[in-house]
This record gives C-alpha cells, sequence and structure tokens, in this order.
C-alpha cells in the first residue's frame, strides 16, 4: 500500500533499494535475516517498478485526454467519430494508442451526458439527414453557426442572384421575389441542400436548450452576432443577413441598362413575356413563330457562359503554371507530394475520393460561377473551402493537397461540357 500511493517517491523507493542491494551483495556469506532483507528489496523494486509504470501510462493517459479536449476547440468544430479517433497531439502522434478506446468511449459518455435536465451538456451531438453524428463543444456552438452563416450567405445570395436575373430577363417573376413567406421557404430549402451541417445544427434538439442558457442574449455571440429573439431562433434571412428586396435590388442592377428604361422595357417585355393561349387563336402558328424568332434560345446561355469560364481558367493557368511545364504535369507532382501512400490499390482509392470530393462540390457551385469572378482569389477561396472539409483534413500535408485542389479545379473548368 505505501508503494502503490507512494506519488512521486519512485525515484526514492528505487535508489533506496539500490543502495541496501549493494551493500549485501559484497557479503559472499549471508545470514538467514539479510539473505530475507535482499528477497524484500527485491520485491520492492518489482513492486515499485510496476507502480511507476502504471503511474506514468496513468499520466499519459491523463495528458492524452486533455489533448483530446483542446482538439474539441479547433475548427472546424464539429467532429465525427471516425475524426475523433484520428486526433493527434501537438508532435503529430495519433492520441488513440496513448489512451485505449474504453477510454474513449468513456470520456464521449461522459461528456454528452454531464449536464442537467434543462442545461445542456459540455459536448452536444447532432445528425444529419443522412444520419451522420457529430461532436461539438456547447461553448462552440454559437461560433460554429457564425462561422457557417458566413460562408453559406454568399452561396445561398450567389444561387438566388442567378436565378432572379434568369427569371427577370425573361420578364417574368415568382413568389419568392414578392412574398416574404416563400422568400424564407426559399432560403431554407437553398440552406437544406447547399450547407446540410447549418441546416442539421439550427434544426437539432439542443436549439432551443441553447437559447435558455443564453437567455436570448446572443452575449457569446462574436462580432454582435444575434441568432435569438426573446429566445425564438430568428428566421434563416435574419440569419444569413439576406434581406429580399436588397437582393432584387441588387440583381437588378446585373441587368442590361434598357430594363431601367420603362417605355423601352415595357414594349420589349410586350413581345418577350409569356402569354396565355387563347381558346380559339386562328393565328396561333403565326404567333408562335413570332415567339420564337424574339425570343432567344435558353440553351445558348449557359455555352456561352461556359465559354467565357474556359477563358478564364485558361488565364489563371498562365498565372500558376511554370514556363515550360503543364496543368497536367503539375498536378501529377503535386499528386505525389499529398498522396504518399505506398500500397497502389489505396492511393489509387484515395485519389479518386479526393477528386470525387471535388468535382461534386465543382459540379454543385457551377451554376454560381461567373467568367467576370473567376480569378485566382476565387479559386483560392474554393480551395481552401474544401481543404477544410473534415474529410480532407485528415490529410497531413496540406500546402500540397491545396495546389493540387487549386490546379484540378482548373482542369475541371477547361473541361467542362
Amino acid at each position: 500500500r505505501s508503494l502503490k500511493h507512494s506519488g512521486d517517491a519512485f525515484l526514492f523507493w528505487s535508489f533506496l533499494c539500490s543502495y541496501i542491494r549493494q551493500d549485501f551483495t559484497k557479503k559472499s556469506e549471508k545470514s538467514p535475516e539479510e539473505i530475507s532483507l535482499v528477497q524484500a528489496v527485491y520485491i520492492a523494486e518489482y513492486l515499485n517498478n510496476y507502480y511507476k509504470s502504471k503511474a506514468q501510462q496513468d499520466l499519459q493517459r491523463e495528458t492524452a485526454l486533455k489533448n483530446l479536449d483542446l482538439c474539441f476547440q479547433k475548427p472546424p468544430y464539429y467532429f465525427d467519430m471516425e475524426t475523433i479517433s484520428r486526433f493527434s497531439d501537438s508532435r503529430g502522434v495519433p492520441l488513440l494508442g496513448q489512451y485505449q478506446n474504453t477510454d474513449l468511449d468513456s470520456f464521449i459518455k461522459e461528456k454528452t451526458n454531464e449536464a442537467g435536465f434543462d442545461s445542456l451538456p459540455y459536448l452536444v451531438v447532432f445528425r444529419t439527414e443522412k444520419g451522420n453524428r457529430y461532436f461539438v463543444l456547447k461553448e462552440k456552438i454559437i461560433p460554429l453557426i457564425v462561422r457557417l452563416c458566413n460562408e453559406s450567405r454568399k452561396i445561398i445570395k450567389d444561387v438566388l442572384t442567378h436565378e432572379w436575373y434568369q427569371m427577370l430577363s425573361s420578364y417574368r417573376q415568382n413568389e419568392t421575389m414578392k412574398n416574404q413567406a416563400e422568400f424564407e421557404k426559399k432560403i431554407e430549402s437553398l440552406c437544406r441542400t447547399s450547407t446540410p451541417i447549418l441546416y442539421s445544427i439550427l434544426n437539432a434538439s439542443f436549439i432551443s436548450l441553447l437559447a435558455l442558457e443564453t437567455n436570448g442574449s446572443d452575449s457569446e455571440a462574436p462580432n454582435g452576432f444575434k441568432m435569438f429573439d426573446h429566445g425564438r431562433l430568428l428566421s434563416y434571412s435574419e440569419l444569413l443577413m439576406l434581406n429580399r428586396q436588397q437582393l432584387l435590388t441588387d440583381t437588378r442592377i446585373l441587368l442590361p441598362f434598357w430594363f431601367t428604361i420603362p417605355i423601352i422595357s415595357s414594349i420589349i417585355a410586350f413581345f418577350r413575356r409569356p402569354r396565355r393561349k387563347k381558346a380559339q387563336a386562328p393565328k396561333a402558328p403565326q404567333a408562335s413563330a413570332e415567339k420564337t424568332i424574339l425570343v432567344p434560345n435558353p440553351a445558348l446561355v449557359p455555352k456561352q457562359r461556359k465559354a467565357e469560364l474556359k477563358i478564364a481558367a485558361m488565364q489563371i493557368e498562365k498565372r500558376l503554371i511554370p514556363a515550360g511545364s503543364t496543368l497536367e504535369t503539375e498536378i501529377a507532382a503535386q499528386l505525389e507530394l499529398w498522396n504518399r501512400t505506398l500500397d497502389p490499390q489505396v492511393k489509387m482509392n484515395l485519389t479518386e475520393d479526393v477528386n470525387s470530393l471535388i468535382r461534386d462540390y465543382i459540379r454543385r457551385i457551377l451554376k454560381t460561377i461567373k467568367a467576370s469572378t473567376f480569378d485566382i482569389a476565387r479559386v483560392e477561396n474554393l480551395s481552401n473551402t474544401l481543404v477544410d472539409t473534415p474529410n480532407l483534413m485528415k490529410i497531413k500535408n496540406r500546402d500540397a493537397l491545396l495546389a493540387y485542389v487549386k490546379l484540378y479545379i482548373l482542369d475541371l473548368i477547361k473541361n467542362i461540357n
């Protein structure tokens, strides 16, 4: 019991036993009492080494669990179990191994349950519509929502602007432009599809408790970001700072100048606005022919925009690719830098997973990309967004991966059909 609870006295016991053993080793003949004493010293040394090793393991486990807690405080703030099991310390050594799976399960269980009936636990859990489960610290919920709202605002705004621009160009309007309730439904629908993490958090069961704990004051929100109004979660348009009237005004500014001249726009709208078919129209074929001539083919617009995007991508390529090299060569070089897996099959699978993630992301936002704004800064912004996703954050060589993502995005834009 003395050795087991000796605390930091292991070094004292080690030296004491060593000195006693050295004194009696010099004697060629030992009495029974001295032999018993030496045997007791060996037993004491064994127990001392055992409890010392156990104390070191406990200390290592406690330190690793503290580092685990610190990892939850780093971006992107939300993590699934696979990502948590890959956490590492400041030296890059995986934490799983410094503690056991049972220790990790106990930590997660304890942190997600240590709360009262009307308060949030230290670690909260939410699920996406696809069933993926994520963990986030209670103190990081509001900063996470702020960051996701800032990222989602531009995406949703670009989608709405592009959709409204196409409609206004054809002298048409829909309910989202006129009705605030329909506008809110549209934003919620876009948030659900484009930013599922934000949508899942805002619809999680712990949001109501979060409002109670903050008293609806949002005192913990950075930069004065407001989430609640008297304990009620604000609407999607307020959280994303999207004003329907302002957005409609900004979209109209993008239209050609003759749309702002009432007389000219009315004349053009008279011919180009879709009309209802009458029950008896003897000159219907002529009207149809006239409409076909006056209304531009909408299929030509995407082709023209894609051609402009290809030209912009080639201009960016000239600035990024060194003289004497090619885009394909640089992509292959950066691939070898970030994907150093020795197994050929595993390497090929990892490359295809990353490429698929990039393709899906570009395919999703391709409708919002304009040739006039597609420059190196936009490519870097897209690349940083991709590299900071939980799936790609597992890859260690971030700089090489970031360069690879930039080049691969250019290659996709150059070859769009």
